[in-house]
């Protein structure tokens, strides 16, 4: 993939916040539930 160096870190940087909040409240919710059942 071909991008632009102001669009690269533009898209890229806001992409890794989410997928790591995504898997930091997938953790948290599965170590809630491990633990919970």
């Amino acid at each position: 993939m071909t991008v632009p160096g102001e669009e690269a870190p533009a898209n890229f940087v806001p992409a890794a916040a989410v997928i790591r909040r995504g898997l930091a409240l997938l953790g948290i919710t599965g170590r809630k539930g491990s633990v919970g059942g």
